[in-house]
């Protein structure tokens, strides 16, 4: 089974806030969780299921425009189940599950799991621990052993020394750019080779209703904002240490 909740929906559709994977659900569901909110002047009343993990194979990984900024897709499945895992593409989810893509063999099952923690010195540590055949899939775009970028991905100027917030604004866009340019280069191919391709419906592309768009990336936004001169993705880096 892929996830540990069963629904009746053909394409179940999974998104992250505040570290936890939830699905819609309806408020009749006596697991069901109810979360109310603001998000600019628009309030949403929403019945969720909280899901631990996700499992089965991916099968896509596209990003699709909305009103409110570009969204990651992430296509798995598991048998006749279909799972659609959305996140803003400015989140540190994307960044993480993308520089963790060309690690994984496509041809077998992962385990996906989000996570947000705070550090010791108060910052924000997010993304997916990805488990395949029970070992953890690192990080294909950094070296730990010496500490360096590899594989073509960008370093900071100056090693991140001396960089004002718009610096760090800067680089992560760039980053950002090389990311989506290996998706639609390298990553969809190695997809692609090892399976064809699952190509959603117009149903499954506009899944996301605006309000929900909005909040995801408001949240991307907001992560960004607490943390602009930390060097990507650095906290994450000693992600083996994590306790799952």
């Amino acid at each position: 089974m892929g996830i540990n909740v069963s629904t009746t929906k053909k394409t179940n559709y999974f998104y992250i806030i505040e570290g936890r994977l939830k699905t819609p659900a309806s408020k009749d569901n006596p697991n069901a969780v109810n979360r109310t909110g603001t998000v600019g002047d628009k309030e949403y009343n929403k019945w969720e299921l909280n899901i631990d993990s996700l499992d089965g194979m991916i099968t896509n990984v596209f990003i699709k425009d909305q009103d409110f900024g570009r969204i990651l897709n992430i296509i798995i499945e598991d048998g006749d189940e279909h799972m659609t895992l959305q996140t803003s593409l400015e989140s540190n989810y994307a960044s993480d599950f993308l520089r963790k893509a060309m690690n994984i063999d496509y041809t077998k099952k992962v385990e996906l799991r989000s996570y947000s923690l705070e550090t010791e010195s108060g910052k924000t540590r997010s993304g997916f621990s990805i488990k395949q055949d029970g070992e953890k899939i690192t990080n294909y775009y950094y070296n730990p052993v010496t500490k360096e970028n590899v594989n073509g991905m960008p370093d900071p100027e100056k090693d991140g020394r001396h960089m004002d917030k718009d610096d760090w604004k800067m680089y992560f866009i760039k980053v950002r750019k090389f990311l989506t340019t290996m998706l639609d280069e390298e990553l969809k191919q190695k997809i692609k080779e090892a399976q064809p391709l699952y190509v959603p419906d117009s149903d499954t592309e506009d899944a996301i209703h605006d309000t929900l768009a909005e909040e995801i990336n408001k949240e991307a936004k907001e992560l960004m904002n607490d943390n602009p001169k930390r060097y990507p993705d650095a906290d994450n880096y000693e992600q083996d240490d994590l306790p799952f």
